[in-house]
C-alpha cells in the first residue's frame, strides 16, 4: 500500500510468510521515498519564504519596539506619574491605551525600512 501524507510519500509493504498462511503474523516494512521527502522540503521552503519576514524587517521592528515603546514608556510613565500626581500603576494604566497605536506605528516603520532599504 502507498499512503500520501501531504507531499511525503510513504510506502508500507506487508508480506506474509509462506509458513504462516493461516496465521495473522507477517512482516511489515516501511520506506520513505527520498524524492517525496525532497519535494516536501522544497515546498515548505517556498511557503516559509513567503511568510517569514526579512532580517532587515525584524531588526527594524526590534529597534522600533526598544526605542519607540520600551524607552519612551520607561521614562514617560514615571513622568506622567510625577506631573499628574498619580500612582505609578495608575499612570501605566492611563498610558496603556496608546500601546496598540505604537505597535501599529512600529510595524509600519519596520515595513518601510525593509522596503526602502532593499531598493538600493
Amino acid at each position: 500500500r502507498v499512503a500520501l501524507l501531504g507531499s511525503l510519500r510513504v510506502s508500507v509493504l506487508i508480506q506474509q510468510s509462506p509458513q504462516a498462511k493461516g496465521d495473522s503474523q507477517g512482516t511489515c516494512g516501511s520506506r520513505v521515498d527520498q524524492a517525496g521527502d525532497a519535494d516536501l522540503k522544497q515546498s515548505h521552503r517556498q511557503r516559509l519564504h513567503v511568510w517569514l519576514p526579512s532580517r532587515r524587517f525584524l531588526a527594524a521592528l526590534i529597534a522600533c519596539w526598544v526605542g519607540g515603546i520600551v524607552v519612551i514608556y520607561a521614562f514617560g510613565v514615571p513622568g506622567i506619574a510625577l506631573r499628574t500626581e498619580l500612582t505609578l500603576p495608575k499612570a501605566a494604566m492611563a498610558s496603556i491605551i496608546f500601546l496598540p497605536g505604537d505597535i501599529l506605528k512600529s510595524l509600519i516603520a519596520a515595513w518601510l525600512v525593509a522596503r526602502l532599504g532593499s531598493s538600493r
